[in-house]
Formats: C-alpha cells, sequence, structure tokens
C-alpha cells in the first residue's frame, strides 16, 4: 500500500504538470477513442501519470500484475514522468512508510499475501472528459489492490484538491480490516450541480439531504435508480459528480449519502474505491446488493456506449454489453460481466440503508428489465 500511496503522488504530479503547460499555453492535445463518447478523452496526463505509476510500482515489486486503464506508450510520455519515478523510488516509499498518518491506520493489520494472487488496478486520471471540459475538482487518480479477486486495498490521489493547483494534492487510502486515512488537506467542496426538476431553497440554505450522487445520464435506469434512493427517506436532493473514483470519494467523506452508477468502465473505477470505502466501514457493491465481480486475475470487461447506463428499453442488448478483454498476464481466463451492472456505494454513516435501497431496486420494473436485458447479452457472448 505504500508504494501505491507513493506511485499516486506520482501520478498525481504529472496530472498538475499538464494542466500547467495548459494554463501557460491555453492549449491541451486531446484524442478520443470514441468520437461519439465525450467520455473517451485521452490526454497526455493519462498516458504520463500511468507511466509514472506504473514505473514506480514495477520498480518496487518486480513481476507485479498491473492493469491500467490506458495503453502504454511509454515512448510517447513526457521523460520527467520516468525521471520523475526514477528520482524518487529511493526516498517516496520510505517517507510514505515513516509517515504517522500513514502507518496509523495499517500498522496493526497483518494481512500477508503471495505476489501471484495480487493484481493491481490503475486509473491514472478518473474523470477525464472532466479534466478536459476544465472541472477538475471532480478528477482523481486510481489505484486498487485486489488479492485473490477481492478490493483488498486502495489509494485516491487528489491532484486539485480546491479545482486549480492553488494546493497541492491529496491522498485517501485504505486497507480493508486495517484503517483509512487522508495524507495532506482535502477541503469540503462545495455542493454540485442538482438533477432536474430544480429545487426551491433559499438563499444561503443548503439542499436537502440526504444526497445521492450519480453522473448526468438521463436514461430510464439511471432515474430508476436516483427516484429509488430518494424515495428511501421520502426527500432529499440528486446531486452530479463526475467520474466514477469521485463519486465514492463523496461519499468517504460524507459529502453525500450515496452514489449509484448503472455501468462502470472496468476494475480500475472500482478497486481502489471499493476498497477505501470498506476499510471506512461503509458498503460498496453492484446495484443489486451483490458483490462487485470483475477483479479476477485474469477477465474480461464488458463495454458498449453509455458508460453511465444511459441505455432505455429500446436500445438492443448488444449496445448494453459486449466484450473488450484486458489481460493480466495469468492462463485461465474468468470472464465478467460485472461491470454492466453497476456500483452503489453507501458511508458509515449514511441515512439512507443499503441493503433496503438494494432491496428496492431488486423490484424496481425498469432495473429488472435492465438486469434481463444484461443477462441476455451476457449469455449470448457466453458469459454465463
Amino acid at each position: 500500500l505504500s508504494s501505491c500511496v507513493a506511485a499516486s503522488a506520482l501520478g498525481c504530479a504529472e496530472v498538475r504538470r499538464v494542466q500547467r503547460e495548459r494554463d501557460a499555453t491555453g492549449h491541451m492535445e486531446v484524442e478520443w477513442k470514441d468520437p461519439r463518447d465525450a467520455r473517451s478523452a485521452l490526454t497526455a496526463a493519462d498516458e504520463s501519470a500511468q507511466v509514472a505509476i506504473l514505473t514506480e510500482l514495477r520498480r518496487q515489486w518486480p513481476g507485479l500484475r498491473i492493469v491500467g486503464e490506458e495503453e502504454e506508450h511509454e515512448e510517447d510520455v513526457h521523460a520527467s514522468a520516468l525521471a520523475a519515478a526514477a528520482a524518487s523510488a529511493s526516498t517516496g516509499v520510505a517517507r510514505q512508510r515513516r509517515d504517522p498518518r500513514f502507518c496509523t491506520a495499517v500498522a496493526h493489520s497483518q494481512l500477508s499475501a503471495q505476489l501471484e494472487d495480487i493484481v493491481v488496478y490503475v486509473d491514472p486520471v478518473d474523470g477525464t472528459r472532466e479534466f478536459v471540459e476544465g472541472r477538475l475538482r471532480n478528477c482523481v487518480c486510481l489505484i486498487g489492490v485486489a488479492l485473490n479477486g477481492r478490493a483488498t486495498a486502495g489509494v485516491i490521489g487528489v491532484p486539485f484538491p480546491r479545482g486549480d493547483l492553488s494546493t497541492e494534492p491529496a491522498i485517501v487510502y485504505g486497507l480493508v480490516g486495517a484503517g483509512a486515512g487522508t495524507i495532506g488537506t482535502l477541503p469540503r467542496r462545495p455542493t454540485p450541480t442538482f438533477h432536474k426538476p430544480p429545487y426551491t431553497v433559499p438563499c444561503g440554505q443548503e439542499l436537502p439531504r440526504p444526497y445521492v450522487a450519480s453522473g448526468q445520464s438521463t436514461s430510464a435506469i439511471m432515474q430508476a435508480c436516483r427516484t429509488a434512493a430518494l424515495e428511501q427517506r421520502g426527500v432529499g436532493s440528486s446531486l452530479v459528480f463526475g467520474g466514477a473514483g469521485n463519486k465514492v470519494l463523496a461519499v468517504a467523506m460524507g459529502e453525500v449519502d450515496v452514489c449509484v452508477q448503472a455501468k462502470f468502465g472496468g476494475p480500475w473505477d472500482t478497486c481502489g474505491p471499493e476498497a477505501i470505502i470498506t476499510a471506512m466501514g461503509g458498503r460498496m457493491t453492484d446495484i443489486f446488493g451483490d458483490p462487485i465481480t470483475v477483479y479476477a486475475q485474469s477477465a474480461s470487461v464488458t463495454t458498449g456506449d453509455n458508460m453511465d447506463g444511459n441505455t432505455d428499453d429500446n436500445t438492443d442488448d448488444s449496445a448494453v454489453l459486449s466484450r473488450q478483454p484486458f489481460a493480466t498476464g495469468s492462463s485461465g481466463a474468468v470472464d465478467s460481466y460485472g461491470n454492466a451492472l453497476g456500483f452503489l456505494a453507501t458511508g458509515p454513516d449514511s441515512a439512507i440503508c443499503h441493503d433496503a435501497l438494494c432491496e428496492t431496486l431488486r423490484g424496481t420494473p425498469e432495473v429488472k428489465r435492465y438486469k434481463e436485458k444484461v443477462l441476455r447479452a451476457a449469455s449470448r457472448f457466453g458469459l454465463l
């Protein structure tokens, strides 16, 4: 975990470097993996941060299996990423191990594991769309450690705690069964925008709680998830948060009571956040209350348009689920469609009961139809 914290710091530094260059030049190159999808943006920040993170982890743990969201093109990445990793390797990890804020949370853990049982998942910039659009508070750097297929440890690096370069990055970390903590200062963020219909709130007063965080999707499945969450207490507000990790971070910080997303990109989106929220005493499952099942040592994630579940009843099954393999270097592939079943997270002090909400969702017609569609597609691809 200390290696992941140090690697996250390097990743955050690279993201901030790219932002400084953008501020200085007023320009940043953006590549679109899918021209139809605003969430498919790829920038120099994604590439250089991933190289910095992977270089650090591989130096500390030769043979470690790492799955990054982005393809590796190290020869095209700014040389400072590699230089920074090499320069800090001898001091960065040791510094984190000596840091009492880090040691307090994990010092009593007796967890040990064989290297071959571990897979590390990396999303160098979770919230690239938000980064491109300048909504920097939504951008985080995610590193998750899966042990035997379960999210066990995680790091969320926050490059822009105040939404700009005015403050140093903060890092939130957690180890299941041991605890969690923060390195740096993570100020409470202002309440973001909320979904329509708008609430009439007197000036200076907050929106009514509990808060439900989700993306911008207006699909039937997501509308049903928000409605079910708000009906748990008969009052509340539906808020827009960008990025999968940023949503879970908001739950972990107590900024919102629950976050929900009907579909996510892959294990790099959820492994770290799930481990952290679990270490804090919260819960994170798929939207039906079952464990998230995308952390196998070798697996396929299911992709398609609209990772936020922006599909409707007229959408063909193939648009809900299409198979996209990713390799971790182990044999005996285990396929998964779990990312198409989304995620739901609640904090230890959430005003919404996790199990009760999942039970409500399982009985909601739109949610039931969505699961049936996912299972039909999974059967078509031979995943059942």
